[in-house]
Order: structure tokens, then C-alpha cells, then sequence
């Protein structure tokens, strides 16, 4: 376990964190991971447990990598450093068992900022400005070579403050800090999944703000975008080609 000097005041807490976590409600969203909020000692804090985790990681993050929790919390860190905006990181625990990783924990402070998704709910200039901060939020960070993995628009938190949209980032677990290359860049504006139009103004305007050639980045985002199209109809081909073959199967079957 590993906690932020600032919230050593959250110890007791975060040492019974594993035997409680499960009885606690206050659930945020529940997949593969499970979030949670609580007030502990008048502080809201944010608790991701990492869960569903593979046999062969649960060798990998005890000997070989570290967790996803470990990454989440020293990336925020980084992150802060770098000015670039985060929810606080509280702690990390990694939980063993019989020398193998069993389960871990990412705690950190609450933001109220909506996430990025809530976007689409601005209109006219109003939303031409949220899209000017944003390109500039994403340049901020190429610029200082972070590479975010899962860039989202559920990643991205932002809000209003003072006439400007701010920006935090969630989720950090799986960031690379690295040189970013012009397909790079445009990959990771991909991720977002705007509309069409919208991505068209935020690649133009990052091209104009790094001093790239626009009509080679566009070229680049139109071919990524030919290619998702592609493997998505592939994909719906392959399985509607599976399900014809199985009721074939089944025809074949009953006539036997």
C-alpha cells in the first residue's frame, strides 16, 4: 500500500478497505471493475477496485509489472507535476494471496466535473469554444509527450471555470510517456469518437496550433476511419454468416 502523505489521515480506512469494500454501497458503475463514492472523515473519495483478473496476470503484477492500481496512482502524480489536471490520488493497495496478485484498489479524491460525454449537450459557439480548450488541452499534453491509451470521452472530465473549459483526466492506468508521432496524434483524437464535424474542426485546428500540414492529417483521420468502417462491417458479415451457418446446422439436423 502506498498513500499520498497529504491523506495519511485516511490510514485505518484504507488498511480495512479490502474486508469492507464489498458491503459498501455508494456504487458508481460496476463492469469488469467496480467504482464506488464515500465520505470518510468528511472527505468524498473515488475507489476503483480491479477485479476480474486473468490467472496469468495474477502472476504478471506480482513479479513482472506493476499494477494497475501502483500505475494509476504514480501517473496522476506525474500528471500533477506536469500541470495537467487530475482528481488527487489518495492510495493504491495490492492484495496477495499464496505469492499471486489477488485484487487491487485506486483511491482518489471526488471531482464533480461531468465527463466529456455530456458534450454534445452544448450548441453554437458556446460548443466552439469548448472544442478551441479542448484542442488545446490535447496539444498541452502531446506537447509534454503523454500518451493516454484510453482517451474517452467517459476519461475526460471538464467544466466552465472563468469563461474556460478545464479538463481532467481519469482512468490512468494505461498511459505511455513518449515522443507522439503525427498518426499517434491523430489516433488518439480518433478515440474520442466525436461527430464527424466535430473532429474535422479539432484535427484542423490541432494541425494549425503544432504547425502540421492539415490535408496530410486529415488524410491520415479519413483512412483510420475507412478502416474502422471496414472491420465493423466485417465483423457484422462474419456473424450473421455464423448464425445462417448455425440454424443451417440445425435444419440439417432435424431432417436427418
Amino acid at each position: 500500500m502506498k498513500i499520498n502523505d497529504r491523506f495519511m489521515f485516511l490510514e485505518g480506512f484504507l488498511n480495512r478497505l479490502p474486508f469492507v469494500f464489498g458491503g459498501m454501497d455508494g456504487l458508481i458503475f460496476k463492469k469488469r471493475n467496480t467504482i464506488k463514492l464515500q465520505t470518510i472523515s468528511d472527505q468524498k473519495v473515488v475507489i476503483k477496485s480491479f477485479e476480474k483478473i486473468y490467472l496469468a496476470n495474477r502472476f504478471i503484477y506480482r513479479f513482472f509489472r506493476d499494477s494497475k492500481g501502483k500505475r494509476a496512482f504514480e501517473n496522476a502524480i506525474y500528471f500533477l507535476s506536469q500541470g495537467i489536471n487530475t482528481p488527487q490520488p489518495i492510495a493504491y493497495l495490492d492484495c496477495y494471496s499464496n505469492w499471486f496478485f489477488k485484487s487491487g484498489y485506486f483511491i482518489c479524491e471526488y471531482s464533480d466535473f461531468p465527463t466529456l460525454e455530456s458534450f454534445q449537450d452544448l450548441e453554437g459557439t458556446e460548443k466552439k469554444k469548448a472544442l478551441f480548450d479542448l484542442g488545446n488541452f490535447i496539444i498541452d499534453l502531446h506537447q509534454k509527450e503523454i500518451y493516454h491509451l484510453d482517451f474517452s470521452l467517459s476519461n475526460i472530465l471538464f467544466k466552465k471555470m472563468d469563461g474556460t473549459y478545464r479538463f481532467s483526466l481519469v482512468d490512468n492506468n494505461r498511459v505511455k510517456i513518449k515522443q507522439i508521432t503525427l498518426k499517434m496524434g491523430v489516433k488518439s483524437l480518433i478515440r474520442l469518437g466525436l461527430p464527424n464535424n466535430d473532429m474535422i474542426f479539432l484535427i484542423e485546428y490541432y494541425a494549425q496550433r503544432r504547425g502540421l500540414d492539415e490535408n496530410k492529417i486529415l488524410k491520415i483521420y479519413f483512412k483510420y476511419k475507412y478502416d474502422q468502417e471496414v472491420k465493423y462491417k466485417r465483423k457484422i458479415l462474419l456473424k450473421k454468416l455464423a448464425k445462417q451457418l448455425f440454424h443451417f446446422s440445425l435444419k440439417s439436423k432435424s431432417s436427418l
